[in-house]
């Protein structure tokens, strides 16, 4: 379940295409490809696991050519530093993704059957596409060098106060202190339902996802500070907003993990 290849093997490998020509897809396209597939398997399960697998390849491949080009990219700026914490976050996401496949795991309440097999190979696949169309997402601002997109509810928030540089940046700040208090209390919630149930050592795992995630995310912040071209106040806030972003993903899916819980929990 794990991600194979290590983070600086395939940035390596990936820096030296041809051109910087994608030669793979993009997720959307290997996305729109997928729920073709799926659509076509008249919902059989094991179709439906090779739609995945076939998909988690191409995006594997996607995914390796951008972060190649993000790194042919940064160390054409003269960000050579950026470019080596692009390795570390790299290493760091598949730590938290193996840590988050194995707890996923072991709480479906699927157990030994297929569902838990088609689960975990779109679990596997969706870690794959989120991951990389972040990455895309990046390298279409470096390229640029545009702002990173601001959620609209900041936008929302700004705009009731008045716009402007810092409107956007107090907005910025509250709800990341709002997702922060929101992460940390699904995540107590969800630690002591896993306490009480008669898998304990299920809360042991919960906070090793919960310490390799925190370990990804300061590693992609750094990498998105240190690699936003422009001034530091262009670079502080593409790390706020990068931080927003991974503190709302995680969020999701600690919120799912807890309606499962809650869900198997209320059945006799």
């Amino acid at each position: 379940m794990g991600v194979r290849g290590s983070a600086s093997s395939v940035i390596a490998i990936a820096a030296f295409l041809p051109a910087l020509a994608a030669a793979a897809p993009s997720a959307r396209r290997i996305e729109s490809d997928r729920a073709r597939c799926i659509g076509e398997t008249n919902g059989g399960d094991a179709p439906m696991r090779e739609c995945d697998g076939e998909a988690a390849e191409a995006m594997r491949e996607r995914l390796g050519e951008v972060l190649g080009q993000i790194d042919h990219r940064l160390r054409d700026l003269g960000k050579p530093r950026a470019a080596a914490l692009l390795t570390e976050a790299q290493s760091r996401w598949a730590a938290f993704r193996e840590a988050r496949q194995a707890f996923d795991w072991d709480t479906d309440p699927n157990q030994g059957g297929t569902a838990q097999r088609l689960g975990a190979a779109e679990a596997a696949y969706e870690g794959l596409r989120t991951r990389t169309e972040a990455l895309e997402r990046f390298l279409a601002e470096l390229r640029t060098a545009g702002s990173p997109a601001v959620d609209p509810a900041v936008v929302r928030c700004a705009a009731d106060a008045g716009g402007g540089d810092p409107a956007i940046d107090a907005c910025l700040a509250a709800a990341l202190r709002a997702a922060d208090a929101r992460l940390n209390d699904v995540y107590r919630r969800l630690l002591a339902r896993l306490r009480a149930g008669e898998r304990p050592d299920l809360a042991d795992a919960l906070r090793q996802v919960e310490r390799s995630w925190l370990t990804y995310r300061d590693a992609e912040v750094a990498f998105v500070e240190e690699g936003t071209p422009g001034p530091a106040t262009a670079r502080k806030r593409a790390s706020a907003v990068a931080s927003l972003r991974l503190l709302e993903a995680q969020l999701r899916e600690l919120e799912w993990g807890l309606r499962v819980i809650e869900i198997e929990s209320s059945q006799p």
